[in-house]
């Protein structure tokens, strides 16, 4: 982990934008991309900064970006981010480190990027935010094992999971891409296996992989009914889990993904499946919370759900914390049932 983390992540960085010091999701420690659009514009690559988003195309137009960067910084500038998901790591890197260079408190070259602030940065709040990538495919995986473990305990006690269509019903995907580079403070060893599980076959085990491979992310579950919203009652909390509870890393998931030829592009949609925690209070699905609709959820309208419905809206947050380090947040994920 040492070598993934650099100046980028220096917890005594601060930014010449204001809102971004201190700023619960995006201080200039995160610096994640995504699509939008200011004023009704086509859509264009942008960085979150605090509470601005930084245009790219008037930063490439402003030339302030060279090399490994500025290749970055023009893939990221058009209409989606596949092109950048192509391009790999290290061209990636090199934008993270230049932006974090030009907008920090003490850049050097501050006096002459801070008058530009007006072409270059967008509120976010007059902005719209879009889909950041054109998917193509969607493997959903089921590598939450207290997930697993309640799902098939809760029908019949020998797990016979079967497929259900909450995916295609509903999957709602964040506007901003929260890069790996953002994530190399809150890297961790995978937690041990339970006593008697199998060790996976080769392809699917990396001693590196197993000492840093996951990640520590806290995940919160939210929802507001129709009814909330119009007595004007905040989302309710439902669970609150975190990424460590997964039973396999990410690179486990590509491989065993592309072991068989399957192929991955580019824009392609991963998901984990449930995440949920070892006790009640971080079950990740009204199914599991509700009991299979046995004990309803009780929400602060007077109102009790065994299932989402119609006018609901779930919200996801995550935030990644760990001492010594600026905590950084992925921004709200959000869908509304209709």
């Amino acid at each position: 982990m040492t070598g993934l983390v650099d100046e980028t992540h220096d917890p005594k960085r601060a930014s010449w934008v204001a809102s971004a010091n201190g700023h619960a999701e995006f201080p200039i420690q995160n610096l994640p991309v995504g699509m939008f659009s200011p004023g009704g514009g086509a859509p264009r690559g942008g960085v979150a900064i605090g509470d601005e988003i930084l245009d790219l195309k008037a930063a490439l137009a402003a030339e302030l970006f060279s090399g490994a960067a500025e290749q970055a910084a023009a893939t990221a500038a058009g209409a989606t981010l596949n092109p950048l998901m192509a391009l790999g790591s290290a061209p990636r890197a090199a934008l993270r480190k230049r932006l974090s260079a030009l907008l920090a408190a003490d850049s050097a070259e501050r006096g002459k990027i801070e008058p530009l602030a007006g072409q270059l940065l967008h509120r976010a709040v007059d902005c719209t935010l879009h889909l950041p990538a054109a998917v193509g495919d969607f493997t959903d995986f089921f590598a939450g094992i207290q997930h697993a473990t309640n799902a098939g305990m809760r029908r019949r006690p020998e797990a016979p999971l079967r497929p259900f269509l909450s995916k295609n019903f509903g999957t709602t995907v964040s506007p901003w891409v929260i890069t790996a580079e953002a994530l190399a403070p809150f890297r961790l060893a995978q937690p041990p296996r339970p006593a008697g599980d199998p060790r996976p076959l080769p392809y699917l085990w990396d001693d590196g992989d197993q000492r840093s491979g996951a990640f520590d992310v806290e995940l919160e579950a939210f929802l507001q009914s129709a009814a909330m919203r119009e007595k004007k009652l905040p989302p309710q909390r439902l669970s609150v889990s975190n990424t460590r509870h997964l039973y396999w890393t990410l690179a486990q998931m590509v491989a065993h993904h592309t072991a068989s030829g399957c192929n991955l592009a580019p824009g392609d949609l991963f998901g984990s499946g449930t995440i949920s925690a070892p006790d009640a209070s971080g079950y990740g699905s009204v199914r599991e919370l509700s009991q299979d609709g046995e004990q309803p959820i009780a929400l602060a309208s007077g109102e009790t759900r065994k299932f989402v419905e119609d006018g609901d809206e779930v919200i996801l947050r995550a935030h990644a914390r760990r001492a010594g380090c600026i905590s950084i947040g992925f921004g709200d994920c959000s869908g509304r049932i209709s």
